[in-house]
């Protein structure tokens, strides 16, 4: 198993550029408004829907979380991460559209 290289005292360390902060910061954004987006919807209590729509801003946080700390260490888990946000805010999107 390939074991990550360590940042040692020598070593200055990297850091995450400015740009993948705000690209996602910017990704998690758009759950702020997620209250008001299903305020539009009927939600009952045992309905596997109201589920969902608890579920997926949590979702969306813990990946915009790891995405930020997966970038020092492979670049590609963060692009992918932040992929699968963008792919489920365009499934939500669809999905609310075609539901009218």
């Amino acid at each position: 198993m390939k074991k990550h290289k360590r940042v040692s005292d020598n070593d200055t360390p990297r850091k995450m550029p400015v740009s993948m902060i705000v690209l996602t910061v910017g990704s998690i954004i758009p759950v702020c408004g997620w209250p008001l987006f299903m305020s539009a919807y009927n939600l009952r209590a045992n309905d596997l829907t109201t589920i969902f729509a608890i579920i997926f801003p949590v979702y969306i946080i813990l990946c915009g979380f790891l995405a930020y700390k997966c970038f020092l260490i492979k670049k590609e888990v963060t692009y992918i991460l932040l992929s699968i946000i963008w792919l489920s805010y365009a499934a939500l999107i669809t999905g609310a559209v075609l539901n009218e």
